[in-house]
Formats: C-alpha cells, sequence, structure tokens
C-alpha cells in the first residue's frame, strides 16, 4: 500500500516513540493509539471512490492478507500453540511478521454469532478457554491497528450448535430471522465503530434456499447495512453472494439502486472448486487465467461459464472487487494449484483487486496452508504457495510457464520431482527454472480385477484420523460376493475400512438424488498397512445385491491415503479413529471433492517387476536427472520386464 510521506516533524515525534497525535489528524485514525513496537504505523479509515478503495488521506489501497486468527475454533483466535490460552505475545509475533515479513496489510476472521453475542469462553471441541470471543476479537483489532493491519469480522454462522449449512443466515437455513441477523450486526457495529481498521462482512457464501431468490438475500443486507450505519459505523462493508463463481450478482445490487456508499464486492475465487469455468483441471497459464477473469459469462446464469467477469464489472460498473479468499487446494505438493495461484494474484494486481489468501490457520493440514509448520511454531516459515504470496504482494512477478511431460512406458510410475511424489503420466504447466528429477529402479505393477472403486493411484498424503471418510457412490447392477477391500496407502500405519449402502437426502451443495452413505452393511477388523502398496484388508464374505455403495475408510494416522479430484466424492463425517463405524452414518459434514484409492475386488491382484534401463529422449542411464525448463521438455523413462 502507497502512503503520502508524512511531514518530517510527524516523523520525528513518531521515531521518539508513542505520542498524541493532534486532534486534526486524530480524526483520521478516530483517536486509535498507536504504540511503540519498533516500526512507524498508522492506520486510517478506508473509504470507497469508484472502484479504489482509499484511506482518507486520499491513497489507493489494496487490502492484501491472509486468513488468520481462528475464532471458529476456539475463542482466543489460536495465536497461542494451546488452543485455550490467550497469548497477546503470540498475537504480537504474527501480526508483526504478517506485517513486516509478508507485507500483509489486511487479516480475515470468522465468528460464530452466538459466540460473539454471548461473549463465550470456549473451544469448538468443548472445551473452556480464558477469554471470551468478542473481547479476543475486540483486542485482536486493537493490537492489529498498531501494526497497521485492517482487520475483516465475517459472520460464519448464526451458532455454533447450527454449525455451517448452505443458504441465508436467516430462517430457512437457520433459527434466526433476519431481524436477528440485522440485529447482530448493530451489536457488532456498536462495539467496533470507532475502529478504523475494522471492515464487515455480512454472510460467508451466501445462496438462496429452494422458494428463495437473490434479492431476498439482498432485501435482508440492505437491513444490515442501514442498521450498522444507524450504529455510527462508516468504514467498509463487504457483500458476498455465493461461492466462487462468476460475477454478474454485482451488477444487480448495482441496477437495483442497492447502497453503494463504502460498499465493497466480495468475491472468491478456487480453481479446485469451479471458478474457471467449473473445471477443476482448468489451464493455469496467466493468459488463460487473464482472460477467463475478464469475460462477462452472458447469458447470465450459463453453465459452465464461460468467464467471471472481473475486468468487466470493473470497467462498466466502476466498483470496488475485493477477492476476500483465494486458496491453492494441496498447493504445497500440486503443482497446477501453485501456478494458478501466484498467476492469478499477478493479474488481480494488474488490475489494482486485492485478495487475501486462506490460510494461515493450525487446522486443515496441507489443505490449504501457506506455512511450513502451522501447528507447532506460533508463526511459522511460509511454504511455497505463502511465498508466492509474499511476492505477489511485493509486485514481484511470476516466471513463465512450459509444459513438462514425464512419462513412461508402464502406467503409474512413482518419481519425485523436486522431491515432491508424483505419478506417470505427468504433463504439467511449470514456472521456469531448474527441476530434480528421480525416478525408481524397480516398479511393480499392479493386474486389478475391481468390482468398484478406484485403482489408480493419485496424490499422496492425503486423509485425516478425525475424519470418517467414504470413496462412493458406486452402483453394481448384478449381486456379487465379496471377501476384502484393497486400500492404497502411502505410510505405515493401521486402518479399518467398511461398506455402507446408499441413502438420499437433500445437502447443499449436492445435486437433488446424490446419494449418501446410509447404514453399514460390512466392516473390517484393524489391519496394519504397509507404505507405498496396495493392502488387502480382509472382510467377512458378504453377498452385495444390486444397488449403490460407499467404501468408507478409517486411518490412525494423517497422510496415509492417495486421492484424485473428483466431484461430489469424498463424503465425510468428523469422528474419531478409535470411535467404532456407526451403524447409521448421518448427516454427512461435508465433501473432500476426491476419489480415495480403494476398491472393492472380484478378484485377487497380480504383480510384475520392472527394471530400469534408460531414459528415451538421450539414452543415458541415471535415475536422477536435473533439467533447466526453459522450454516444453518431453521425458520418457523405459523399464523392461524382469531386468532382462
Amino acid at each position: 500500500m502507497e502512503r503520502t510521506k508524512l511531514n518530517a516533524k510527524l516523523l520525528v515525534a513518531l521515531i521518539i516513540g508513542s505520542i498524541t497525535l493532534s486532534s486534526a489528524f486524530s480524526s483520521l485514525t478516530r483517536n486509535v493509539s498507536i504504540k511503540n513496537t519498533g516500526k512507524i504505523s498508522t492506520i486510517l479509515p478506508l473509504h470507497t471512490e469508484g472502484k479504489y478503495i482509499k484511506d482518507s488521506l486520499n491513497n489507493t489501497v489494496m487490502l492484501k492478507g491472509v486468513w488468520k486468527g481462528a475464532f471458529l475454533d476456539t475463542s482466543t483466535g489460536w495465536w497461542d500453540i494451546n488452543a485455550s490460552r490467550w497469548n497477546e505475545t503470540a498475537l504480537r509475533e504474527s501480526l508483526y511478521k504478517l506485517r513486516y515479513v509478508w507485507g500483509v496489510n489486511v487479516i480475515n476472521v470468522f465468528t460464530w454469532g452466538d459466540w460473539w453475542l454471548e461473549n463465550k469462553a470456549k473451544t469448538a471441541g468443548g472445551g473452556s478457554a480464558d477469554i471470551g470471543c468478542r473481547d479476543a476479537i475486540v483486542r485482536t483489532v486493537q493490537v492489529a491497528a498498531e501494526y497497521g493491519i485492517y482487520v475483516q469480522v465475517r459472520l460464519y454462522s448464526p451458532s455454533e450448535a447450527e454449525g455451517r449449512r448452505e443458504g441465508f443466515p436467516f430462517q430457512p437455513t437457520y433459527n434466526w430471522t433476519v431481524n436477528d441477523f440485522v440485529s447482530f450486526w448493530r451489536n457488532v457495529s456498536l462495539t467496533l465503530k470507532d475502529y478504523p481498521n475494522v471492515i464487515f462482512t455480512l454472510f460467508d457464501e451466501p445462496s438462496a434456499p429452494s422458494g428463495y431468490t437473490m434479492d431476498d438475500y439482498f432485501d435482508a443486507a440492505e437491513q444490515a447495512i442501514a442498521a450498522i450505519r444507524n450504529a455510527g459505523f462508516y468504514g467498509l462493508i463487504a457483500v458476498h453472494w455465493q461461492w466462487c463463481g462468476a460475477t454478474n450478482w454485482i451488477e444487480h445490487w448495482v441496477n437495483e439502486s442497492r447502497p453503494l456508499y463504502n460498499i465493497v464486492f466480495s468475491t472468491h475465487i478456487y480453481r479446485s472448486e469451479g471458478t474457471f469455468g467449473g473445471n477443476r483441471n482448468s489451464p493455469v497459464d496467466i493468459d488463460y487465467i487473464r482472460n477467463y477473469l475478464a469475460t462477462r459469462n452472458v447469458p447470465e446464469g450459463r453453465y459452465p461459464p464461460i468467464g467471471a467477469g472481473y475486468k468487466y464489472i470493473l470497467d462498466n460498473y466502476n466498483v470496488p472487487i475485493w477477492v476476500s479468499a483465494i486458496g491453492a487446494r494441496y498447493g504445497v505438493t500440486d503443482d497446477s494449484e501453485y501456478v494458478y495461484f501466484w498467476n492469478t494474484l499477478q493479474v488481480l494486481n494488474e488490475w489494482g483487486i486485492g485478495y487475501v489468501a486462506f490460510h494461515c490457520q493450525r487446522t486443515g493440514g496441507d489443505m490449504w496452508t501457506l506455512l511450513k509448520d502451522p501447528v507447532n511454531e506460533v508463526f511459522s516459515e511460509p511454504n511455497r504457495v505463502g511465498q508466492a504470496l509474499i511476492n505477489a504482494i511485493k509486485g514481484i512477478p511470476p516466471p513463465p510457464t512450459y509444459q513438462l511431460t514425464i512419462d513412461s512406458n508402464i502406467p503409474g510410475v512413482q518419481f519425485t520431482l523436486n522431491g515432491i511424489q508424483k505419478t506417470t503420466p505427468y504433463n504439467a504447466t511449470l514456472f521456469a527454472g531448474n527441476y530434480t528429477i528421480s525416478i525408481p529402479s524397480t516398479v511393480t505393477t499392479y493386474q486389478h480385477h475391481p468390482l468398484f472403486g478406484k485403482t489408480d493411484i493419485g496424490e499422496t498424503g492425503k486423509g485425516y484420523r478425525g475424519e470418517l471418510c467414504t470413496a462412493g457412490p458406486y452402483t453394481i447392477n448384478d449381486s456379487a460376493s465379496i471377501f476384502g477391500i484393497y486400500l492404497y496407502t502411502c505410510k505405515v500405519g493401521k486402518a479399518r475400512v467398511a461398506i455402507y449402502n446408499a441413502t438420499y437426502y437433500t445437502r447443499p451443495p449436492y445435486p437433488d438424488g446424490w446419494p449418501h452413505p446410509g447404514s453399514l452393511i460390512v466392516q473390517s477388523e484393524e489391519y496394519t498397512c504397509q507404505a507405498n502398496t496396495w493392502n488387502l484388508i480382509p472382510i467377512s464374505n458378504t453377498t452385495l445385491q444390486p444397488g449403490t455403495y460407499f467404501i468408507a475408510i478409517k486411518i490412525d494416522t494423517n497422510g496415509m491415503l492417495a486421492d484424485a479430484i473428483k466431484q461430489w466424492f469424498g463424503q465425510y463425517i468428523y469422528q474419531d479413529y478409535s470411535a467404532s463405524f456407526p451403524n447409521s452414518f448421518g448427516t454427512i459434514s461435508g465433501g473432500t471433492g476426491t476419489e480415495f484409492s480403494v476398491y472393492v475386488p472380484s478378484a485377487l491382484l497380480e504383480t510384475n517387476t520392472y527394471y530400469f534401463s534408460y531414459w528415451e529422449d538421450n539414452l543415458s542411464t541415471p535415475r536422477e536427472r536435473i533439467i533447466n525448463l526453459t522450454s516444453d521438455i518431453n521425458l520418457t523413462a523405459i523399464y523392461v520386464l524382469g531386468g532382462s
């Protein structure tokens, strides 16, 4: 963020230490006291001017930051490694690194409605905490101001007990009425109205329940905005609609003459969740991304969409867009997600659109994290996705991209690329640079005989001990006798598997009529799995009748599984490994959108062993080679059966 230089007199006063600002200047900062943290930092209120966000000195501000502050998991925000303990020193360490190392100027936080209103001091697991949620958020806002960081507060759900549901933040989705929703924001505003570094987002990803429309939500949002303004808050309010698709809804808001005073239009971008034409495997080169995000989706509602319309909205409606969440799913290992992420940030930089990366929290494993070790360190070093964010904030453009293809004359050879495990055939768009390829000396191939399931080995290191996850739905048309389940694991660990039949109920965003896991049919005993192989886990001989089924999986060690993206697959509930398989699966907690490498066989698999012979392009024999990717490269490893 560019800031106008302060006059020398004010600079000298700030360097000496904490000062009391003049009455004129403090009216701009709304009387926030800036403590001496060893850095000069001011925080000014924000407003909108056309498509720009500006501070009170008329500097254009691009809000760039991260999701940090886990107020859904614990009322403390989990700044300390101990979730139940408030630790301002840890808060300051995190904010200091975010501001002065990462260059961040905003953090986004969620809250449960009841945790804020009742100032609950607790953790999501039912434990106690030493500070109430409202108190912790207020103190976070106060400390963030000292570091020049804005804080966006967003309603996630009216109550922890109701959990997260897709729809409106009020009836018919939740128990709250529209008046309750409006009263919540009036309460928040009365508490935070005097802090210039606060931004409100009314609700996360609202969508229309059956029988309702977008305008029903917009009407309620208008009431909430009016209540916020009447309470004395005149800062930025972000309005959001649906998930991570096109921006046509912004046209409706503007054309219907709804409020625009200090209104920002919030959007999300997630390639893996379908931002780019509903295609989770969309191209990642910057020209494609730039063109897609610029193009308006017409006619409105067209699916798959032909564009997201960001540039169109900026150019034709002159209103501010803020990408308040953007993530790279498993970007620490998924090369395409990593490349899309940095390239997309570059496009947003070109258009003057701010962005907030998801996330720097302690939970969620490698799926979205920007950090190398979020669990064991107060605020750890960035992983490669986090470093891409840092580079983008600093204005460092991504390198050019080229195609790298690595294949083998036998399918499914697992190799490493810069230490990250991949599988042939591998084809990806990568940034220019040096890459180290290491392929195995021997490969065991499998001839599978699946009744149903997935026999390909996808990306490894997936799955969590705290989830009962599934593969499916799978449908068989004839009765079949089964004796076991093959599960691919990439780590040594214990697992249990089961089969459930299908049931049907409405669970957005799943399509109407989509099957969900129902009743338990058969389950295995605990089985010790080996690393990087298929494990046959025995089950009692069972005859399955024609119908639809799910394979359920429990693992005692995080990251044992392999999977690949498949829409609507990977339904799960939260359940620890030690718990028994439930007789009724119950309503799912969510879905991973992936299919695990697991299947029910009709016969035992067969194996063959192959030995590496040479690289086809240059006839060389070293299994490890380093390439400089400055053009498209195709490589093929040749293996021979039995070493002959």
